[in-house]
């Protein structure tokens, strides 16, 4: 009798002991998004370990002295100039929204998930350790390009060794190095609109390295420049290669859309909110697929849920606006226009502006004009 309830204290600890864990990380995630939201990049800065993400990467377990020195050279430059912080101040001072989603144990491993949400959407996912008593982020897989940031500067170290002769010029690393440079060109060539220089570049490159995840990242966004049947070709290869990679689901809605695939759009969408567990915000995307469909119910319920989960998202808003006006449903419009004033202090005579240069024929109706009025 004594051993059970011994027992059953120390599953009553152990649960007490999980949950306060989870609370102080899910405060962690909660305090990350407040404080960069306000503009402090300081916070997240000091919790991102630097050296612990640089020693994922780097080579340490080396003899060679010119390897050792390169580190040193290399490590310095990396962390001197590494501000991940910065990045994300940039993006939400282009009206980017940047919020913690959830806490997430795998493998005994703790992650914060993030979404930036901004000209599309992307999710960071931060990997935790716990330093002296306190968690450390020591690296972030980037779901839009599939990788872990230590493995992308990764990429950028093993080229600069390769390229200094600092590592045994094999034919083997003389490839990598060549097509680790080959693909930073076809980048370039794309940012600039060179779409045949990219072509070309990226047909240079060895076949190993092709079925290398990067590599066909970097193959599809080439496609999508192409054609659309080239396009729908390297997704079909990614997707035999690296099923359900939510890289994948990210990168091709654009595309999608672009060619009024929309019913592909929402499959897409659903199996992104699969593959995260759950996103309720991926419901406001889906409901503008619907719009685009012409099928105003379903975004209406749709932007309707958003608006409940997210009171102070106002592109959920202004959406509903667009169908009740298609819809000539002037109270709930009004309504609309009311929580802009209300809850938005946006001023109505702006509003009235904006009402009749986008839907002209709504803002002449007497009931619009009686409430520009009030």
């Amino acid at each position: 009798m004594k051993m059970k309830k011994v027992v059953l204290i120390l599953i009553m600890i152990c649960g007490l002991t999980i949950n306060a864990q989870k609370e102080e990380l899910e405060n962690l995630g909660k305090k990350i998004e407040e404080t960069l939201a306000n503009g402090n990049t300081e916070f997240i800065n000091s919790i991102y370990d630097v050296k612990e993400m640089g020693d994922r990467f780097l080579l340490k377990k080396t003899k060679s002295k010119k390897i050792k020195s390169f580190n040193k050279s290399f490590y310095s430059g990396f962390s001197s100039s590494f501000d991940f912080g910065a990045l994300i101040k940039s993006e939400i001072e282009n009206d980017a929204t940047y919020q913690f989603l959830k806490l997430i144990e795998e493998d005994g491993d703790h992650y914060l998930l993030f979404r930036l949400y901004g000209q599309g959407v992307n999710y960071h996912k931060h990997l935790l350790k716990k330093d002296n008593g306190n968690y450390k982020i020591i690296d972030t897989y980037i779901y839009i390009t599939g990788e872990y940031l230590s493995d992308t500067f990764k990429s950028i170290y093993m080229g600069a060794l390769l390229s200094q002769g600092i590592l045994s010029n094999s034919s083997t690393n003389k490839s990598i190095m060549s097509d680790l440079m080959k693909m930073n060109e076809i980048k370039v060539f794309l940012n600039r609109g060179e779409v045949d220089k990219a072509k070309k570049a990226y047909e240079s490159i060895s076949s190993s390295s092709k079925e290398k995840k990067i590599f066909k990242l970097t193959g599809i966004r080439l496609a999508g420049e192409v054609s659309n049947e080239a396009y729908t070709k390297a997704i079909t290869d990614y997707e035999k290669s690296f099923p359900n990679d939510i890289s994948l689901y990210l990168i091709s809605m654009d595309k999608l859309i672009l060619n009024e695939k929309y019913d592909e759009t929402i499959v897409v969408l659903d199996k992104l909110n699969a593959a995260l567990n759950g996103d309720p915000f991926l419901d406001y995307m889906k409901g503008n697929v619907y719009l685009l469909k012409k099928d105003l119910e379903k975004a209406e319920t749709l932007f309707k849920k958003v608006t409940n989960i997210y009171p102070d998202f106002m592109d959920a808003y202004d959406s509903l606006l667009s169908i009740y006006i298609e819809k000539d449903n002037l109270k709930e419009a009004i309504s609309i226009l009311d929580t802009f004033v209300k809850d938005f202090e946006l001023p109505k005579e702006i509003l009235f502006e904006t009402l009749k240069q986008n839907y002209p024929e709504f803002s002449k109706k007497e009931e619009v004009i009686n409430w520009s009025n009030q």
